[in-house]
């Protein structure tokens, strides 16, 4: 092979090794926290990037889907609500009492869509605050129906409401291990997860239990289906956790996965660049020794030149050129 054609290999790896190691740009796209542009962007399927990009654009992809995911769910909840009260208004003890608490769950969840869409991720504490005003909020369904028969049925949308709360709770072990945004890097957290994710789940199937039974448990209301209605805060919240250690598990070896792959690339642009470097600079020394070895016992004054200029190549890439000097 020619000279000029190893010289083109060298630039055609080097320009390869250049398209590899350039700097990964941020996770989380420019899009503010408008939910189209966020919600567009964390269920798109499209990327470009490399390798290193893309184990973090999926965990940033993740993140904003989950909230999307559990906030579509605490809207559905909210038209349940709605419908309830609608088809069956007649039917609470204290109607006025239970559009009220419909209101304030609507402007509750409008609060937390903001603050979870502005940070892009489901956030501790506002979900621990959400759990705090569905405590609340079942103790002002129990005054609304306190005389309404089948208040353990689906009246009581506060129940799956607050679940939706331990279901978010849930999910929040899907990220836990690194710093939020805001948070330097090494601090601890004040309050373990899962310390507080207990805490809010005991605390939200206790207050159920206790909504149902007071003043007193109506006739008709089956204990056994009042403690199955509270096994599901723990059920669901075992799911969420579930789901959310596997995400985790999952997002742990792409990025095992893609730490290898750049490993293996800068191993390979490494073993290239010196192979280039050894065609180019030894290349030529090779062609000029099959050249002399068809010429006589006197080397002709080119020869001796190109040779020269072939020793001082060799003298200017040794590592101990420079202290001999």
């Amino acid at each position: 092979m020619h000279h000029d054609g190893r010289i083109g290999v060298r630039d055609g790896m080097a320009e390869a090794v250049r398209l590899t190691v350039r700097p990964a740009r941020a996770a989380a796209p420019g899009t503010g926290w408008h939910p189209v542009a966020l919600a567009r962007e964390a269920f798109t399927g499209a990327f470009q990037g490399s390798r290193r990009e893309l184990a973090e654009v999926t965990a940033w992809r993740t993140r904003a889907g989950l909230v999307f995911v559990w906030l579509a769910a605490r809207g559905a909840l909210l038209v349940q609500a709605g419908i309830d009260l609608a088809v069956g208004h007649r039917a609470y003890t204290r109607p006025g009492l239970a559009e009220g608490l419909a209101l304030a769950c609507l402007a509750e969840s409008a609060l937390l869509a903001v603050q979870m869409i502005r940070a892009q991720r489901l956030m501790l504490w506002p979900l621990l605050a959400d759990a705090a005003f569905g405590i609340v909020g079942l103790a002002v369904m129990s005054a609304a129906t306190t005389h309404t028969p089948g208040r353990a049925g689906s009246l009581n949308w506060m129940l799956p409401y607050t679940v939706a709360t331990v279901v978010g709770l849930g999910l929040l072990s899907a990220f836990d291990g690194g710093p939020a945004a805001g948070m330097r890097a090494g601090r601890p957290r004040w309050l373990p997860l899962l310390a507080a994710q207990v805490v809010a789940v005991v605390a939200l199937a206790a207050a159920y239990l206790a909504s149902v039974n007071v003043p007193r448990r109506l006739p008709q209301d089956d204990p056994l289906l009042l403690w199955e209605n509270a096994a599901n805060y723990v059920g669901f919240f075992l799911a969420a956790f579930v789901l959310a250690v596997l995400l985790r598990r999952w997002l742990a070896k792409i990025g095992q996965r893609n730490d290898e792959a750049a490993r293996q690339a800068a191993e390979l642009s490494h073993a290239a660049h010196w192979r280039a470097l050894t065609v180019d600079l030894f290349g030529p020394v090779l062609e000029l020794f099959d050249e002399l070895a068809g010429i006589g016992e006197e080397v002709p004054a080119p020869f001796r030149a190109e040779a020269g200029r072939l020793i001082r190549l060799i003298d200017a890439v040794r590592p101990d050129t420079e202290e001999e000097t």
